[in-house]
């Protein structure tokens, strides 16, 4: 199987300001990006580029996409997108163990009970909605990865779309 290698496809300036900046790396439950090689290529690129790093397992989340090709609602699936993160965290724990710089691992629900997350959450709507040009960037930004025709998972910003 050839190696995989990823990228960022940004400038160099952004590069070098990646190294004094801390990276929040996002882990889609289940998704082919954050399993085995895919995601061991992924913890090379952020021990190297960032100086350090928060792990966010989005698995009580998973729970709305598993909801999307059944009857049911999102919260019939909580208890076993929960059971989904733990078994992500005992299988890619090879992985992310080698992720020098990690800081922290979240859980989705770690950052939906938190004290401030309700007022939070009210601001930026509040903030979406009065401001076209915050609601096009918050939503319109981010990093996004795809893996090309010769191997490589590309890691890219996608910029802002102009309001004018």
């Amino acid at each position: 199987m050839r190696r995989l290698k990823p990228v960022f496809r940004c400038m160099n300036v952004e590069k070098e300001q990646f190294k004094q900046s801390r990276c929040l790396l996002t882990i889609s439950v289940g998704q082919e990006v954050h399993e085995r090689e895919h995601f061991e290529a992924t913890i090379e690129l952020v021990n190297a580029s960032f100086d350090s790093c928060i792990m966010l397992i989005d698995d009580s989340l998973q729970r709305h996409t598993m909801a999307l090709e059944s009857e049911k609602d999102a919260d019939s699936f909580y208890r076993g997108s929960i059971e989904a993160g733990d078994q992500w965290l005992e299988r890619n724990a090879m992985y992310y163990g080698k992720l020098a710089i990690l800081s922290k691992i979240v859980r989705w629900d770690q950052w939906l009970l938190h004290p401030n997350f309700q007022a939070q959450q009210n601001e930026l709507k509040a903030l979406m909605d009065s401001d076209d040009a915050y609601h096009s960037a918050f939503t319109n930004t981010g990093l996004h990865g795809r893996i090309s025709k010769t191997g490589r998972f590309l890691i890219y910003p996608v910029q802002s779309r102009s309001l004018t």
